[in-house]
């Protein structure tokens, strides 16, 4: 009887730790200009917990948010910039473009939108877990979005279920992306744990 309800309250802190850690979450996101920073500090947190490096949520949060702030605004910003110029140009072919022309460049800015969406499932993850520049997280996304295509299109398919459900019911957003983030932590682990595999490979 000890060891079940030993497991209802485990199950229960595990279960408040992910409410109050999407919480934060939202708020440290409401000015938008911070959404990186603080969708860094989630993942970053997610991976000390099943690390077992930390097991709290405001101090690892706060932790993670502050130090690395910079980099995931900086990478934030590129990311917003390069998304509002990609849209306007959308919206300049729209008006000014015709005929075989407008297709075309529709097609190249279609491609270009799906390769910074396909990058974007790494951006965090990658900076979370390597200590690159921002050059080169931007590249490693793009080669692992390439690799791992069908992870790539799993974690895109998430995130777009998370943002439709928040949609038609406002209220989950006050818990689901930090059980989705731990979905998505697990489908990064096991890639890397292949990135590792043929590393070694290539070193033998």
């Amino acid at each position: 009887m000890q060891i079940y309800d030993n497991r209802i309250y485990l199950f229960l802190e595990k279960t408040v730790n992910f409410f109050l850690l999407n919480l934060i979450w939202l708020l440290a996101s409401l000015p938008i200009i911070t959404s990186f920073p603080a969708t860094n500090a989630l993942y970053a947190v997610i991976h000390d917990w099943r690390n077992d490096k930390a097991t709290g949520v405001f101090r690892p949060f706060f932790h993670h948010f502050r130090k690395n702030f910079l980099k995931s605004f900086w990478i934030g910003c590129i990311w917003f910039f390069t998304v509002f110029i990609l849209c306007l140009d959308f919206v300049l072919i729209h008006e000014y473009e015709t005929g075989w022309s407008y297709m075309a460049l529709l097609s190249f800015l279609f491609l270009l939108l799906m390769i910074v969406l396909f990058m974007t499932a790494y951006l965090i993850p990658i900076s979370v877990l390597y200590p690159l520049s921002l050059f080169q997280t931007f590249k490693q996304s793009f080669f692992y979005s390439l690799m791992f295509f069908p992870t790539t299109i799993m974690i895109i398919g998430l995130i777009s279920i998370s943002v439709l459900i928040v949609l038609f019911y406002p209220i989950a957003a006050f818990f689901l992306f930090s059980f989705v983030t731990l979905i998505i932590h697990r489908l990064i682990d096991r890639m890397i744990i292949k990135v590792e595999k043929l590393l070694n490979n290539v070193r033998l």
